[in-house]
């Protein structure tokens, strides 16, 4: 519901046990997401290749209400690879690359102020109900994937009032 498809291409091969759908485009209302993707089946544990682009994708789409927090164009990719029988299985064997960035954008400054631990100005800003943005400069969370685990090798959201820089890691 929330990203209508438009558009769906395709091409799918299989021989050998080697399903591909190489290219795999999506066309949604706003965005795309596109790439390929590869199973081999061929033997006792199929190993699954992923190569994934999201483009032209609006970050406020995300975010439920009427009140948008952020705003801004997301642009991802996503080349992972893992073996398994399930997607569950796949994705806790994973290796590979994640990576998302926000080239320009908007945020409330009020959440940019909570970002930097300027309590008292975030406070201030909360409380008056100012609803003002601030420009988003360019947003970076960059991860390696080995065996499941997201570890970051980048994270940066650089604000007018603040900049982040953060490490972490995803199970």
């Amino acid at each position: 519901r929330d990203f209508p498809w438009r558009v769906l291409t395709t091409h799918i091969s299989i021989k050998h046990g080697l399903l591909r759908l190489d290219p795999l485009a999506f066309g949604f209302v706003a965005g795309k997401l596109s790439g390929s993707l590869a199973i081999d089946a061929r033997k006792d544990v199929p190993v699954t290749d992923v190569d994934a682009r999201i483009t032209d994708i609006r970050m406020e789409h995300f975010i439920k209400g009427t009140e948008k927090p952020l705003s801004g164009m997301v642009e991802a990719r996503a080349k992972l690879s893992g073996s398994g029988s399930s997607v569950h299985k796949v994705a806790a064997s994973a290796n590979g690359m994640v990576t998302a960035v926000v080239p320009q954008g908007q945020m409330r400054k009020s959440l940019a102020e909570w970002m930097g631990v300027n309590v008292l100005s975030a406070l201030g800003l909360n409380l008056s109900g100012d609803q003002s943005a601030t420009d988003l400069r360019c947003a970076v969370l960059s991860f390696d994937a080995r065996k499941g685990l997201l570890a970051s090798q980048r994270i940066l959201l650089d604000t007018g009032p603040t900049r982040v820089d953060g490490q972490g890691r995803i199970n």
